[in-house]
């Protein structure tokens, strides 16, 4: 874990202060090769730093809406509960009446 904790006091100075985004960019970079030992000085690494092409923009997920196999309509759920609520069921088949009744079934 050492490593890690040396790269980050490393970098420190190179991600405190307030600057603008384009210097802190810059200065981001340049303590990037310096700590991680792309560089072996400060001209080099902005030398690599400015020379570099551009990351591209990392690409958004885009949220799939989800479909449903059945549609239901309030309506129809509406009769089932008022049909339920109606009467005492007592076996499965009184029950498929009811769904056949409310969602337009034979």
């Amino acid at each position: 874990m050492a490593k890690r904790e040396e790269y980050n006091a490393c970098m420190r100075p190179y991600i405190t202060g307030k600057k603008d985004k384009e210097t802190r960019k810059l200065d981001f970079c340049v303590g990037a090769k310096m700590c991680s030992g792309k560089a072996k000085d400060k001209d080099e690494a902005r030398t690599i730093c400015l020379n570099a092409p551009p990351k591209p923009p990392k690409e958004r997920k885009r949220r799939r809406k989800v479909e449903s196999d059945c549609e239901i309509g309030v309506e129809a759920i509406d009769c089932v509960i008022n049909k339920l609520l109606a009467r005492e069921i007592n076996t499965e088949e009184e029950i498929k009446e009811i769904l056949f009744a409310c969602f337009g079934g034979n």
